[in-house]
């Protein structure tokens, strides 16, 4: 039996992928150069951004609440291009 609540969220973040663009990121600093760019190529989406910390970052770019997010360090995963 599929999982109706499950399904209904999976929907909702592929259909917010399509008109937005989440950025995170642990410092303010690499967002200000980065930002103008991600508004001029992704004219038609919504571009937002947030600063948190590491854990909670990565947390949110596995829960696909961001589309990509900026740390320090590269991160030893098979799930992300880094």
């Amino acid at each position: 039996m599929i999982d109706i609540y499950l399904l209904e969220q999976l929907l909702a973040v592929y259909d917010r992928s399509l008109h937005s663009l989440n950025i995170g990121s642990c410092t303010p600093g690499p967002l200000m150069p980065l930002l103008p760019k991600a508004t001029a190529i992704y004219s038609d989406q919504i571009i937002s951004s947030a600063v948190d910390s590491e854990e909670n970052l990565m947390k949110s770019l596995e829960n696909a609440e961001y589309g990509m997010i900026i740390l320090p360090h590269p991160v030893d995963s098979d799930d992300f291009l880094c």
